[in-house]
């Protein structure tokens, strides 16, 4: 399924480059569509997957970069500390 498939009138939790979620709220100025042109902007309509234990859409194609980030952000922690 491709990320301009997703079905809107729920909202919506789709994973970023980052370890962040970008979230397509129900009620927000713009509407749902909004969210969705500006994620498809920045990250394409890739494939995605619902993963039902955390109800949130994943994004194959940002695997490896997700777990470059998180590497990174975890040797920076382990550097200089975390909040």
């Amino acid at each position: 399924m491709k990320a301009s498939e997703i079905k809107l009138g729920v909202e919506i939790r789709i994973e970023t480059d980052t370890d962040a979620i970008n979230v397509w709220p129900l009620e927000t100025k713009g509407g749902q569509e909004w969210h969705r042109a500006n994620w498809l902007r920045w990250y394409g309509d890739s494939e995605v997957v619902y993963d039902t234990t955390y109800n949130v859409w994943r994004v194959p194609a940002l695997a490896e970069k997700i777990a470059r980030y998180s590497k990174a952000k975890a040797e920076h922690c382990a550097r200089w500390g975390s909040e």
